[in-house]
């Protein structure tokens, strides 16, 4: 017969054995977790400081590189219309230049206004199965000469309305904007602008639904049995102007190439600026070169205090 020694000796000593089994147990336990306690928490405090610091890292990160590659160039033009910006300022350096702005660059502005009657409606069928616009040059003829830009839009039934012929050109990647206009009250234009620059004039051609009238053509060289039912509000030129005497044109006003580094930008030029002599110049600015420097020794300093006392005890 077996006999439950455990029980025989609690019984006989007066002595509770559970609690001396617990006792040890713990004994031997409660150091291991308290260890174990301290070493994650010591874990979590470093993947917090951890945490802070890719955090402070990332914010270092964003104010230095405003300054960048800066170098204390210091930009200014004497006229609010011609801007100038840094592009790759290890590539620029001083300089000063007369400036004398003739024209600005302009894409074509044409005016669809339904033979000048106006549409009375944005959302009614206006007869167009497709419409393609060719980019290119005018001249004198006239006569189109394509740059090889083209986009045909193919209206679905249902879809061939004021509306629906802007927001197939909006959709595109073709450059050219549409904005329908409320000339009147319950009369409507649609407006066409195309990129800037003399060679991005436009060609505007239909396909026609049935015997639909043509009300989307602009193509001067071949009247064909419909005359243009758009009008020309602009025409596509380049920016034209002089640095110190030097003749010089462009198809952007944003211009990216006239000095290394730097950008000029021809903004809406007023009457009174065209033709006139402007002044454009980079140079060395201390103020500039110090600011710089201030701010990177204020970010360092920052992030060494940072540092210092996430590593105190």
């Amino acid at each position: 017969m077996a006999t439950d020694y455990l029980s025989a000796l609690n019984a006989g000593s007066g002595l509770n054995v559970t609690q001396i089994v617990d006792a040890l147990v713990d004994a031997e336990r409660v150091p291991k977790q308290k260890k174990i306690d301290e070493e994650k928490e010591a874990a979590t405090v470093q993947i917090s400081a951890l945490g802070s610091l890719k955090n402070e890292l990332s914010v270092f990160q964003t104010n230095t590189a405003a300054v960048d590659g800066q170098i204390g160039l210091a930009l200014s033009s004497s006229t609010s219309n011609v801007s100038l910006s840094r592009t790759d300022s290890s590539l620029a350096s001083e300089f000063s230049h007369t400036i004398n702005v003739s024209s600005i660059a302009n894409g074509q502005v044409l005016n669809f206004n339904n033979g000048g009657s106006g549409f009375s409606s944005t959302t009614a069928d206006i007869g167009i199965d497709s419409l393609t616009i060719d980019l290119g040059t005018w001249s004198g003829g006239p006569a189109f000469t394509a740059n090889g830009t083209s986009s045909t839009f193919s209206l679905t039934t249902g879809a061939t309305s004021l509306t629906d012929v802007r927001d197939a050109i909006n959709n595109s990647s073709l450059g050219v904007t549409a904005s329908i206009i409320e000339v009147s009250t319950g009369s409507y234009s649609l407006m066409m602008k195309s990129p800037e620059g003399a060679a991005n004039a436009m060609r505007v051609t239909t396909s026609l639904s049935g015997s639909a009238v043509d009300v989307m053509k602009y193509d001067p060289e071949n009247t064909g049995s419909f005359a243009d039912t758009a009008t020309q509000v602009v025409s596509a030129s380049d920016a034209s102007f002089t640095i110190d005497g030097i003749a010089v044109t462009r198809s952007s006003n944003t211009i990216t190439d006239l000095f290394s580094g730097i950008t000029v930008e021809l903004d809406d030029v007023s009457a009174s600026d065209l033709g006139t002599d402007q002044t454009i110049s980079s140079r060395y600015s201390e103020t500039d070169a110090l600011g710089i420097l201030e701010t990177v020794v204020s970010e360092i300093n920052y992030l060494l205090s940072f540092l210092q006392e996430q590593s105190k005890p």
